[in-house]
């Protein structure tokens, strides 16, 4: 009898550490209603050239510089008709490493200047990233949650970013020569 119930106490403790909770990776899902759009145009993405990742930490109050990537690199959804588009389906997945509460972002990036979110990034092509959620990940057979709250923060572009710069270095250059008679 020991022996029986030191086996189903290994059992249960090493299934735990090996534990991969589940998720619903969708920007539209029950729940969610999160299109991303590009903020020059306003218009929302549809090529299959976007693909967005779930980056994640068992800490729930991790940096986000130290989340993990979980590789699922989902192509958005190409579909315009009744206002689509700026979604990406990715369906239920599996986080491996993880179970229970995790923080995680969505990173987006365009697949055209790397293979990934930060090479992309780093080769200057478009990029956007999702505010930190936290959440509780499934243990099948639970049913998978979606990404409620999840909201995408809008970066500046170069130009938007130079612009400023312009309207700043004038305005100060009006301020310094003062008024004028």
């Amino acid at each position: 009898m020991k022996r029986i119930l030191l086996t189903l106490a290994v059992f249960w403790l090493g299934a735990d550490a090996f534990a991969q909770g589940t998720l619903i990776f969708a920007n539209l899902a029950p729940g969610v209603n999160a299109p991303v759009t590009n903020e020059l145009t306003g218009a929302r993405l549809v090529t299959v050239n976007f693909l967005a990742d779930l980056y994640f930490s068992n800490t729930t109050n991790a940096p986000t510089d130290s989340l993990t990537a979980a590789g699922f690199n989902v192509a958005f959804s190409t579909i315009t008709s009744g206002g689509g588009g700026g979604y990406f389906l990715g369906g239920t997945r599996t986080v491996s490493g993880a179970a229970g509460p995790i923080e995680a972002q969505v990173r987006i990036w365009d697949s055209q200047f790397g293979s990934t979110y930060e090479a992309a990034r780093a080769a200057g092509g478009f990029s956007r990233f999702s505010s930190p959620i936290v959440m509780a990940l499934a243990i099948p057979p639970a049913p998978p949650p979606a990404l409620v709250g999840l909201t995408f923060v809008p970066e500046p572009s170069s130009f938007a970013l130079a612009a400023l710069a312009v309207v700043l270095v004038l305005h100060r250059k009006s301020r310094l020569a003062g008024p004028r008679n």
